[in-house]
């Protein structure tokens, strides 16, 4: 549904029919490109950002596991060295965008404002010695960025726990799953803490709306019911998702939205038919983004320009993602643009990410989101998806630090949620003698009281940003890799410091990208030893920021590196992949916070013109969001079409007003048991 945005049909006549060629083109509208276009579009310049997903509402956002299908979309695989690129699955728009490379998984959004629309909204500053790494450019480690933080955490609107815990509707600090992972942080602190590893277990800020009487003129607001379905996409208005922060400010301020449209390469060119609109961003419908592809098969030779369609600019801020700006930028290249090579697509890191699991703990963890069953108890919530955090910081060396938070899992998922924790529970318990009695149920089969005594853990920590993408060839998907081994030093420890489910008489059951086995098992295997992977829902890099083009792919403010040193003052790049290393904790407010020192240093210098601002269009009715009827009716029905011509028996007797001729009457008929 529309409210913010125009569809990607509305770009392209303005474009052919009206020359539309606005000043700023901003390609993507995660955190990095949300900033861009409120403050170009506050300075005064015209604003268009294109999105290559749907614009969501309230209430369309998928909550029954019969929908899931239609919000999923994956590229997988990929053969540089065969000239084969990624195949890709499903719907080319859809929500949750899956990169499945060589070693390495990511999930990212695709959707009008990114990332934010399936994160859990958690609002955390890394550990100051991460920007103290020679990775950094100097203007980064020498200077404070608590003003652009601050800036940051105010255009969210982060709410803190102290904010949450005068909730009306629903207090984190009050729910079964905030309460298991304090007992399992002091398990852990009594296991791990010393002198140099302090162990703490602390509440969360959110991007999440607590207050009872929430502003509106941004849009629809209400206070968090608890459903625990922030990461499948907030049905209830509460998530401060970027569609209710930046961008509506954005829209105030002038700028033009649209969704459907996806970037494919850029290029330089200056026209004397287009004073100031220096650059050419060439486009594709993102319905046909596969069939562009394929038309460079064709035995009559490359269709593709039947399928682009051109936009002209003054300045281009890519702010597509980890795999968005870098294939955009390879593409580029490819084209004729001239970049910095060096370090374009190398460099990504998985911000040392890992899922593990409390596998049937004492005590009830309800961390298993509402979907599309029954509104819960407000005794029975399960909160937002994450409300608190374990750090585990080394007082020595950042790089052993890790932190560990509560992971409720989206509603939608219950059906696979249970049979995945029963199978994988009985895994640790063949390192002992037996099995954990549960009467004469078979351990094997999903146990709804198991899997609410379970809950999910969401790690992050420091990895050697070991990932590459690649170009197979110009009109290809990016291909992602993890390099083969690397050392990475989160996985280890992440797989020991979070066993401390075990003090509170849990089954630790450890990524299944770092071996489903117990480690008493997997030790006396024979033959060669899995490669870990990665599985990221927080990819970095890509593009990195450096002082020189051999070192990376922009500068300190974002402008694109030439070969030879200089920078295109018209291209930037403003999003999580030009962050050089692992951050260590969630990165949305530190991606959001280096866009607004971009935007603040690109802006400070440049006349500030009148914005043109405009009125926010009615907000479309909420939706109903699917419900499960658990009294429907069971069953199966085979339906079966017969279609075709209509050929008499050569005998029949037919009547008068059958037709005759060679042209028989074609008919269907339906057959339904």
């Amino acid at each position: 549904m529309h409210w913010l945005s125009h569809g990607v049909e509305q770009l392209i006549a303005n474009t052919q029919e009206e020359g539309y060629a606005p000043e700023v083109v901003v390609v993507g509208s995660g955190y990095g490109g949300s900033v861009a276009a409120l403050r170009f579009a506050e300075h005064g310049h015209s604003v268009a950002v294109l999105e290559r997903g749907s614009e969501y509402v309230a209430g369309e956002f998928p909550a029954d596991f019969g929908q899931f299908g239609g919000f999923v979309r994956a590229e997988v695989g990929g053969n540089v060295e065969r000239g084969q690129g990624p195949a890709a699955i499903g719907y080319e728009d859809a929500l949750f965008d899956f990169r499945v490379g060589t070693r390495a998984t990511a999930l990212v959004g695709n959707g009008l404002g990114g990332g934010s629309l399936i994160n859990a909204a958690v609002a955390l500053r890394p550990d100051a010695r991460v920007f103290q790494q020679e990775a950094w450019p100097a203007p980064l480690r020498d200077a404070s960025l608590d003003a652009d933080y601050a800036r940051a955490a105010q255009g969210l609107e982060i709410q803190s726990p102290q904010l949450q815990r005068a909730s009306p509707a629903c207090v984190p600090q009050h729910t079964a799953k905030y309460q298991r992972m304090q007992e399992i942080g002091q398990a852990a602190a009594d296991r791990f803490g010393s002198t140099r590893l302090k162990v703490s277990t602390e509440d969360v800020p959110l991007a999440i709306e607590f207050r009872a009487h929430a502003p509106v003129d941004l849009g629809p607001r209400d206070a968090c019911v608890g459903c625990g379905d922030c990461c499948s996409g907030c049905n209830h208005n509460a998530k401060l998702s970027l569609d209710k922060t930046y961008l509506p400010r954005a829209a105030q301020a002038g700028a033009r939205m649209f969704t459907g449209g996806s970037v494919l390469y850029v290029l330089h060119k200056p026209d004397v038919a287009h004073p100031g609109r220096d650059w050419e961003v060439h486009c594709v419908r993102t319905t046909e983004r596969g069939t562009w592809e394929q038309s460079f098969q064709g035995q009559e030779g490359p269709l593709n320009n039947a399928y682009e369609f051109v936009l002209r600019a003054g300045r281009v801020v890519l702010s597509a993602g980890t795999f968005g700006s870098s294939e955009i930028l390879l593409r580029s290249q490819t084209h004729g643009l001239p970049v910095a090579h060096s370090w374009l697509g190398k460099g990504i890191s998985a911000n040392g990410d890992d899922l593990s699991a409390a596998y049937d703990m004492d005590d009830t963890a309800n961390a298993v989101g509402e979907g599309s069953g029954a509104v819960r108890a407000a005794g029975d919530k399960v909160g937002p998806t994450i409300s608190s955090v374990i750090r585990f910081h080394d007082t020595q060396d950042h790089t052993q630090s890790t932190v560990t938070e509560d992971g409720g899992i989206p509603g939608m998922l219950a059906p696979i949620v249970g049979e995945a924790l029963a199978t994988l529970g009985v895994l640790p318990q063949l390192a002992r003698f037996g099995l954990r009695q549960s009467g004469r149920r078979d351990p094997l089969v999903a146990d709804p009281k198991r899997t609410a005594r379970s809950l999910v853990m969401l790690g992050m920590g420091h990895d050697s940003s070991a990932g590459q993408a690649h170009l197979a060839k110009p009109q290809s998907r990016i291909a992602w890799s993890w390099g083969q081994g690397a050392q990475d030093p989160a996985p280890g420890l992440h797989r020991s410091r979070a066993a401390s489910v075990e003090g509170v008489g849990a089954e630790f059951l450890p990524n299944p990208a770092s071996g489903v086995l117990p480690d008493k098992i997997a030790s006396v295997l024979s033959g060669p030893k899995a490669d870990t992977s990665w599985i990221t829902v927080h990819p970095l890099g890509g593009c990195r920021m450096a002082a020189s083009p051999a070192q990376g792919v922009v500068n300190h403010q974002g402008q694109v590196f030439l070969p030879d040193g200089s920078v295109h003052t018209g291209l930037l790049v403003v999003d999580g992949s030009v962050i050089p290393t692992s951050l260590g904790v969630n990165p949305l407010l530190t991606i959001t916070a280096l866009a607004e020192r971009t935007c603040r240093l690109l802006l400070q210098d440049a006349p500030a013109r009148v914005p043109q601002t405009r009125t926010l269009p009615p907000h479309p009715p909420i939706a109903p969001t699917v419900k499960a009827e658990p009294d429907a009716p069971h069953g199966s029905v085979l339906a079966e079409v017969l279609r075709g011509p209509l050929q008499p028996e050569p005998e029949t007797v037919l009547p008068s007003w059958w037709p005759t001729g060679p042209t028989s009457p074609a008919a269907a008929l339906f057959l339904e048991m």
